[in-house]
């Protein structure tokens, strides 16, 4: 394994542009005017793989995917490993997915999708706030062009402005999708803002999350890739060595899976572990680092 570690690391310098944009995405998310958000109503006839290029299984579809829950897109337009299957690669909750296409550029479905809308240059946000009393203000559902009045105390968890209006869900209903004049202009005077963003020094931020997990998936391609390489030339059939990742709003796991002694892949590990320093600098994250595994906290 000596030799794979080398081609590795070798890849890893030849294909630097390719491992670290992930860390570029990520300050350009920083930068750029927006994002843009897609809106499904009938998510259970859209066709759904995984981050691994697997198709989503009924738990993982019932935990990420839900009705105008709206799914933050990363590329609209890719494709799967396969280098032939069109896709879009999107994010929800801090988990990646695929959504697969046709031929001709529109998603593949299993029947009707009902109301799907993308919004181009969003700013994303990620808080409940609570109406302040004598607000006047009003929630236009997705779903409907009538008004419906809101009461003081109410709570709205928001996910994105696009202009003078936030998309949100009317708490504590959670299919109630919507419209709002959420903005920051009117904050202490129609709302406050009583659950933050997850970006606080005790919290990883979903954006963090979305990076790590990202970097994580390119350096799984590129042991794929080795191993399917190295098993060409000697005939064998050995599965290569993978990362997998758990994370939670205060940690992220990373641990290298596989028969491989986690030691013959360290130099290359070392590259993964200066990337994700680079994702994390600046958001207070600590990075500690054992034999095959990597945990990411906040300071």
């Amino acid at each position: 394994m000596e030799r794979a570690d080398r081609e590795l690391r070798r890849a890893a310098l030849q294909g630097r542009a390719l491992l670290v944009l992930p860390a570029i995405i990520f300050s350009a998310w920083h930068v750029e005017a927006g994002d843009s958000f897609l809106v499904v109503e009938r998510v259970e006839h859209l066709k759904v793989y995984n981050k691994y290029q697997q198709e989503a299984t009924p738990p993982e579809r019932e935990q990420a995917l839900a009705p105008f829950l709206p799914m933050r897109i990363l590329k609209g337009d890719d494709l799967l490993g396969d280098g032939f299957t069109r896709c879009a690669r999107v994010d929800v909750g801090a988990e990646m997915f695929y959504l697969l296409k046709d031929g001709e550029g529109k998603l593949s479905r299993s029947g009707p999708l009902g109301l799907e809308r993308t919004f181009v240059n969003a700013i994303p946000l990620s808080d409940t706030v609570e109406i302040l009393p004598r607000a006047d203000v009003q929630f236009s559902p997705i779903t409907s062009p009538s008004h419906q009045a809101v009461r003081p105390r109410e709570k709205f968890l928001r996910f994105f402005r696009l202009q003078n209006a936030v998309y949100c869900r009317r708490l504590p209903d959670s299919t109630n999708y919507g419209w709002i004049d959420l903005t920051g202009k009117n904050e202490q005077r129609v709302w406050k803002r009583i659950i933050h963003n997850t970006s606080s020094q005790e919290l990883i931020s979903p954006d963090v999350i979305r990076a790590v997990n990202a970097k994580v998936d390119e350096v799984n391609l590129v042991l794929a890739g080795l191993f399917e390489h190295f098993n060409s030339r000697t005939r064998q059939r050995k599965d290569p060595p993978a990362w997998t990742i758990e994370s939670t709003a205060g940690r992220i796991a990373c641990k290298l899976q596989g028969s491989i002694d986690p030691e013959d892949l360290h130099g290359s590990t070392l590259y993964l572990i200066k990337d994700l320093e680079n994702i994390a600098m600046g958001a207070r994250l600590h990075i500690a680092y054992t034999s095959g595994s990597i945990e990411i906290k906040p300071k």
